[in-house]
């Protein structure tokens, strides 16, 4: 499955699209990091306290995407997000 000119035509158009959402450049990894900050700050606000680790990791998911596609960024507090 990872050889031929099937292969390589869906790798091509892949990276050729991908390369559009930042891939390989700096935009991607500073939302990552961004995204990695907001967790471990979350973590370390929740230190003493029981809290969804789910619920962090999929805000965190969610506020990327939002970023890629729509090109908004959401916040880690906003209350209407959460529910």
């Amino acid at each position: 499955m990872a050889e031929g000119s099937t292969w390589e035509t869906q790798r091509r158009f892949t990276l050729r699209h991908l390369r559009g959402f930042g891939f390989k450049k700096n935009f991607m990894e500073n939302l990552i990091l961004d995204e990695v900050k907001q967790v471990l700050m979350s973590f370390k606000e929740n230190l003493e306290k029981p809290f969804c680790i789910e619920d962090v990791f999929n805000f965190s998911v969610l506020t990327g995407l939002c970023e890629l596609v729509a090109g908004e960024k959401l916040h880690h507090g906003d209350k209407a997000m959460v529910n």
